[in-house]
């Protein structure tokens, strides 16, 4: 893709390689967790567990200000967050989550809103921060309330079981075929009812 474009803008300048660009994208990730971010009084915390790897999973805490918020009708962008903290463990349980925020709001200050998937060990852990700093409010993402209310609604629905039923055996039915292209789409592991689009349910 580079020397594409360098080829188009006449860049006279070796390409740098694969293990180059990686290495200087871990640098700009670790200068930019290194850099010291002020308390605020209007702190928003979007907190959830990611990339997991055999037994450890990696805790991200993502932050902005609310006064930093964009317009009604425009979406966050990447530059409108700040990675505050990213870390690895072998278990997250409520009392472990319940540390970790009572970390992040001695050094930050108190979030005035805490944001995440509704996993039980994030929501408990923060709601019991709640208790201790009452001036924080603890939210669910839109998109996981709403994959969970989909699930109550459909997923044990006997006609929902059956097409997803029929969906999978039409696919192994024509995936070796000149039919592979029309091949169904394949429910997600997780999150399936929050990717429900593919399948015009």
């Amino acid at each position: 893709m580079l020397a594409i474009f360098f080829e188009w803008l006449d860049v006279k300048q070796k390409i740098p390689s694969r293990t180059s660009i990686e290495n200087w994208m871990k640098r700009l990730g670790v200068a930019e967790l290194e850099q010291d971010a002020p308390p605020s009084e209007d702190l928003i915390l979007m907190v959830d567990h990611s990339i997991q790897i055999g037994a450890e999973k990696a805790m991200v805490v993502l932050g902005m200000n609310a006064s930093d918020l964009p317009p009604v009708g425009q979406s966050l962008t990447h530059g409108d967050l700040r990675v505050l903290k990213v870390k690895v463990g072998n278990e997250w349980k409520i009392e472990n989550m319940e540390q970790e925020y009572e970390a992040r709001a001695t050094e930050y200050g108190s979030p005035r809103l805490l944001l995440s998937d509704g996993a039980s060990e994030l929501q408990t852990g923060a709601e019991i921060l709640k208790k201790q700093r009452q001036d924080t409010l603890i939210l669910r993402d839109l998109k996981h309330y709403a994959g969970n209310a989909m699930k109550s609604l459909v997923g044990n629905d006997p006609r929902f079981k059956e097409v997803i039923g029929k969906m999978g055996k039409t696919r192994a039915a024509i995936q070796q075929t000149n039919l592979a292209h029309v091949n169904p789409a394949k429910p997600k592991t997780k999150a399936r009812f929050m990717n429900l689009g593919p399948f015009g349910l």
